[in-house]
């Protein structure tokens, strides 16, 4: 005999088989956490305010005898972050800026907010790779204005933008340079990054990041109208704290340590002995990025 199914026990079996489903599928346990991608991407907090500190030591071995010239600055960016075609884009104001250049061969020259007119536009792609749109004029030598083009690229470190597995290591290159007139400045820096693990700031759990460079820099110019070159490379070591979870640099610090020469056309060329060493400072206002 042919028997008809009611529609209700259809209903009942189907209801009946998805209870056993979700049953089935929860005994597994809950589905694992991803991994966070360490990279470029919009943090979670679009807004910041970044502290950074530079201190320098110059010396120069002259026929006269050693000079050294001792080079100080802090500079506040507050920015701001947003989606581009590119990557991110980040817009930051020089909210406060103070630097100081001394010597025991001339007096002291300082430097204020006053010295620095526009502001920071550049886009981020993924790794950290920059696209400068635009960066701060500041009055003073070349020198003095390449170190805002020096800060687009070293602000920020360069990233994998891939899953933060434990033991990452890469590598990447910066190169930067800024020209004016018979002025010049250029810098190539190989970074090696290695993920080192975790650590606790502030009650947030941070990347840790193990920095080391190799790099060369070179500045052209004029000294008191004589032609001048200088050449100098070395080492740079520091690390990178980096919030996996807002997506967003906390801090970072570098020491450099460089050696070279410098040359000056004084009606003869001149070669003296040049150093210089130093650390670079960023971190994340306390007042910044604490809420999402």
């Amino acid at each position: 005999m042919h028997r008809k199914t009611s529609p209700v026990a259809v209903h009942s079996v189907a209801l009946l088989s998805a209870a056993l489903l979700s049953v089935g599928c929860a005994s597994g346990g809950p589905a694992p956490t991803p991994t966070p991608v360490l990279g470029f991407g919009l943090p979670s907090v679009q807004s910041a305010v970044y502290h950074v500190t530079d201190t320098t030591t110059l010396s120069v071995n002259t026929p006269l005898g050693d000079i050294e010239v001792e080079e100080s600055s802090l500079t506040t960016l507050d920015m701001a972050f947003a989606n581009d075609p590119g990557g991110v884009r980040v817009t930051a104001s020089v909210t406060a800026f103070d630097a100081t250049t001394k010597s025991d061969m001339f007096p002291a020259q300082e430097g204020d907010l006053g010295d620095v007119d526009g502001g920071f536009e550049f886009v981020l792609n993924g790794r950290g790779a920059v696209e400068v749109i635009s960066v701060p004029e500041a009055s003073g030598a070349a020198v003095e204005r390449a170190r805002f083009q020096a800060m687009v690229y070293t602000l920020f470190p360069r990233l994998p933008n891939r899953a933060a597995e434990p033991g990452l290591v890469w590598v990447d290159t910066v190169t930067w340079s800024v020209e004016d007139g018979s002025d010049e400045v250029a810098s190539t820096t190989v970074y090696r990054y290695a993920l080192e693990g975790d650590t606790i700031v502030d009650g947030r759990s941070l990347a840790v990041i193990a920095v080391s460079g190799e790099g060369e820099l070179e500045i052209a110019g004029s000294q008191a109208g004589m032609p001048t070159e200088m050449t100098l490379s070395g080492t740079e070591t520091g690390f990178v704290l980096w919030d996996l979870e807002r997506g967003q640099l906390h801090a970072s610090e570098m020491h450099h340590d460089l050696a070279g020469t410098m040359q000056v056309d004084a009606g003869g060329v001149q070669e003296m002995a040049v150093s210089a060493s130093g650390r670079s400072r960023v971190r994340l206002d306390a007042g910044t990025g604490g809420s999402q």
